[in-house]
């Protein structure tokens, strides 16, 4: 009897041993990404809230459309520029990060230098960060704490606020997420490490501040549990992921400036520019800016630290203000110093609730979450960190977004269980104690930089009077307006606004000379705030000083609030049968038209598609006629616009105009006895920008108007 082969047996048993380690390596990756299946149960929900984040970012956008570039913008936008211009890339005065400006000058090669477009892009990044905080939530703490963290991002101002600026926040927090959420769901993947390292690598050439988290990443994976060889090479694939990125333009920068300089210099250069309290920071700058950026890297950490020791006193208060300047209420703060910016009502409850308030929010419910025993290593040595670099430095409140975005997870951990966190909390006091003394600190921190509770109740307190004066004046109580406009005063002596209804008051009384002294007080006071200058200028054009009122109705300008409305809403003086647009002396009489302009001696004002006009009626039996100076002012590819002038409901006439100055005269046809006439223009806009790309203006602009008057 012939003994049966065992080849085919053994090549089964070696088949099957195949498979089943093919099978267990695919459980192992599966499991790397075991946060994601679970997760599809949720995808309208997150899909919704990632449409609600894009729609605030846009939001922010269109508030902020006309805001001019300022500071560092200026400097990256003309850094990319000029590199899609062909020029190379050029240093800033101060070495700044290639990532940012590289950026721009793709986005500026797609679509042409437009500061627009650039926000739209950053609006969809910051949009795309919710998914990120989700993703990155959801892999610790499970489904809810995802969905809560996604609501945070989504939802906290000073996020969607930084994607309006040209900087380099928003792309250095995207990739920070993204890096977070590779990171903590690489296991065991090789591949994940080296991503890991390279997303944080291109961070790093974002933001210098972003070098330590490849740092942190290597070192999570040398401590992290398993065998020592896999440990090791995970380290070592985060650190060639990061080399792969930084090495180059550190060689760079070692064959242009002959130096070591990794990233850039803003750490060196900072130490020195924030702690030399005998130089100052303007002088210290210009010292820099003698020498070439080779050297200024080692000459700004050896005067930075010669300064933080001979100062150390000096030091240790300006490290201290620092902190409290970190912690504190960035837009309350920021309303108090510059009562003179204006927003629009819906941004200023927007800076108020969906900043302030979610700051503080996600920061007393993450100091829970990370006392409960819960904090990772990594995390509370990146917290510390960017506190350190903030004492060190200096703060600007969107340096402290990469620590908000730390402390999400944690703060949607403690709003996703609270019982389960009570329930910890009491069983290990210790922790219940830790927790107190943190937010203990907090409120210490908060209150030794303001009061404010104190602060919001004299606001809220003003805020109320102000509604009741305005009140009061509108149905002519003026004795009450006066005293409600005192009790604002008597609360909150540095509102110019309560200045404003008292003089109002006063001018309504016949108290002229104390008006005119009220509002001189409220500019000397705060001269930047352009409500007092209006008010001033329309008393003074009633009491027939032109000139002076010239000047003070030419702050138009200075604010991006509708002026020409609060104009038109408040002041006493009476309108003129003749309007010099562009004067300034119309203020007041108008409403829609664009700021004044000048062609050598001609002064104007373009009107937008529909335009309004207050002039007084000359005395006469014959209908009045309308006579105005316009040019069309329209590129030579475009047809000429067609002028209608209504009153209310009616048509009294439509003609078309033509380019250069020219007198249009026009018999309205009726005889209204009223002592004026508001009168509506209408006409079809263009943009210069659709047909001159260089130019930067996109308004849309109507006819330019010169003069306007009524005769009989």
């Amino acid at each position: 009897m012939s003994v049966p082969s065992l080849t085919p047996l053994l090549h089964m048993r070696s088949l099957s041993s195949r498979a089943c380690g093919m099978i267990s390596l695919w459980m192992q990756r599966r499991e790397s990404y075991r946060w994601w299946p679970k997760y599809r149960g949720e995808l309208g929900l997150l899909s919704l809230i990632f449409l609600v984040a894009l729609a605030l970012r846009l939001l922010v956008c269109f508030w902020h459309q006309l805001y001019p570039l300022s500071g560092d913008e200026v400097a990256f936008f003309e850094q990319a520029r000029t590199f899609v211009q062909g020029r190379g890339y050029q240093e800033q005065e101060l070495m700044r990060g290639p990532l940012y400006p590289l950026f721009l000058a793709v986005v500026f090669r797609l679509f042409g230098a437009e500061v627009s477009a650039a926000r739209f892009l950053q609006a969809g990044l910051g949009a795309a960060m919710v998914p990120l905080l989700y993703l990155w939530a959801g892999q610790r703490y499970g489904r809810t704490a995802g969905l809560l963290a996604a609501v945070l991002g989504a939802a906290l101002f000073p996020l969607a606020l930084q994607t309006t600026f040209l900087l380099t926040e928003t792309l250095f927090l995207f990739l920070f997420l993204l890096g977070r959420v590779v990171w903590e769901g690489k296991r065991p993947a090789r591949g994940w490490a080296f991503l890991t390292g390279l997303l944080f690598g291109l961070a790093a050439l974002t933001r210098a501040v972003g070098l330590p988290l490849v740092l942190l990443a290597a070192g999570d994976a040398l401590l992290s549990p398993g065998k020592k060889p896999v440990r090791l090479r995970s380290a070592l694939l985060v650190l060639a992921g990061a080399a792969l990125v930084i090495g180059p333009w550190t060689v760079r920068n070692a064959v242009v400036h002959r130096a070591l300089i990794l990233v850039d210099t803003t750490g060196p250069s900072n130490l020195w520019l924030d702690n030399d309290p005998e130089l100052g920071r303007d002088r210290v700058k210009a010292e820099l800016l003698k020498y070439p950026e080779g050297e200024r890297q080692s000459l700004a950490l050896r005067r930075g630290l010669e300064a933080i020791f001979s100062h150390p006193m000096g030091f240790l208060q300006k490290s201290w203000n620092e902190i409290q300047k970190f912690f504190s209420l960035e837009y309350f703060d920021d309303f108090l110093a510059r009562p003179a910016i204006w927003y629009p009502p819906e941004e200023v409850w927007a800076r108020f609730l969906l900043g302030d308030g979610l700051y503080l929010l996600i920061v007393v419910f993450g100091w829970v979450g990370l006392c409960l025993g819960q904090a990772r290593p990594v995390d509370l040595l990146w917290l510390a960190y960017l506190l350190a670099t903030a004492a060190l430095y200096h703060v600007e409140l969107r340096y402290r977004l990469p620590f908000l975005l730390t402390l999400i997870p944690y703060a949607a951990l403690t709003l996703a269980r609270p019982r389960r966190i009570g329930i910890a909390l009491r069983a290990r006091r210790w922790r219940l104690a830790a927790a107190g003394l943190a937010l203990l600190a907090l409120g210490g921190i908060l209150f030794s930089h303001a009061n404010y509770p104190l602060l919001s109740a004299r606001i809220a307190a003003k805020r109320i009077a102000l509604i009741l004066g305005e009140g009061a004046l509108g149905r002519g109580d003026l004795a009450m307006a006066e005293g409600a406009a005192r009790f604002a005063l008597e609360v909150y002596p540095e509102s110019a606004e309560a200045r404003v209804l008292l003089a109002r008051a006063l001018w309504a009384r016949g108290q002229k000379e104390e008006a005119e002294t009220v509002l001189r007080r409220a500019i000397a006071y705060r001269s930047g705030h352009p409500h007092p200058h209006l008010l001033l200028g329309d008393f003074l054009r009633a009491q027939g000083r032109l000139e002076e009122a010239a000047r003070q109705l030419a702050w138009e300008p200075t604010s991006l609030e509708d002026l020409q409305r609060w104009s038109w809403d408040r002041f006493a003086s009476p309108p003129s049968s003749i309007l010099d647009l562009g004067s300034g002396l119309e203020l007041g009489f108008i409403l829609g038209w664009h700021l004044p302009e000048r062609e050598g001696e001609v002064t104007y004002r373009w009107s937008d598609g529909e335009v309004l006009l207050r002039l007084a009626v000359p005395a006469g039996d014959i209908p009045p006629r309308l006579s105005l100076r316009l040019d069309a002012g329209r590129p030579a590819m475009l047809p000429l616009p067609e002028l209608e002038v209504w009153e209310g409901n009616r048509l009294l006439a439509r003609f078309p105009v033509e380019n250069g100055w020219h007198i249009y005269g026009v018999p309205l046809g009726v005889n209204d006895p009223a002592p004026t006439m508001d009168l509506v223009l209408r006409v079809s806009t263009f943009r210069p920008h659709h047909y001159d790309p260089h130019r930067d203006d996109n308004r849309p602009l109507g006819v330019k108007v010169d003069w306007a008057w009524l005769t009989r």
